[in-house]
């Protein structure tokens, strides 16, 4: 019960940072890019299901800052983050969490980017940033896949307690 207490905002708009992109001027642009955030202007305008938050989250183990999904195990680490947004995430400081803060969006791209090429070789990876690689429509239907996948294996997991009603 402790993994479902770890976290209270699932909220994830990734619309409103590419909104933020979209309206600022190529000058301005270049600032993001020379200060090493470039990576941040390839996510794309949608909203991350709540189901599949919720299920990252909760499979997400603080104290080891790993990972544990039906794909594998999985440690995130600062440079994982940075590789998957293009940023860098090397000024981080290990402090002791109760709960999961930041941005869950890079634990998604993390999580999708790691399952779809585990036991790739490197020079089969694409490269980084690993959001550059997914388009706004493939990260739509592998969010929908595991939101149907997460609500099936629920749904499975209820029926298990099912009594069907006698005539």
């Amino acid at each position: 019960m402790a993994a479902r207490n770890q976290t209270k905002d699932l909220k994830c708009a990734t619309h409103l940072l590419s909104d933020k992109f979209r309206n600022m001027t190529e000058e301005k642009k270049a600032i993001v890019r020379d200060l090493g955030f470039g990576g941040l202007m390839h996510i794309p305008p949608l909203r991350v299901h709540h189901q599949l938050l919720r299920e990252l989250a909760n499979n997400f183990k603080l104290g080891e800052n790993r990972l544990e999904t039906g794909y594998g195990s999985f440690k995130i680490t600062p440079r994982k983050i940075g590789h998957a947004l293009g940023i860098n995430a090397t000024d981080y400081k290990k402090k002791k969490k109760k709960a999961i803060d930041g941005c869950l969006f890079a634990l998604v791209i993390i999580y999708f980017h790691l399952s779809k090429n585990k036991g790739k070789k490197r020079a089969e990876r694409p490269p980084k940033p690993w959001i550059a690689n997914w388009s706004k429509e493939q990260l739509v239907e592998r969010m929908s896949a595991k939101t149907e996948e997460i609500l099936v294996s629920k749904h499975n997991m209820l029926g298990v307690f099912y009594l069907p009603e006698c005539c």
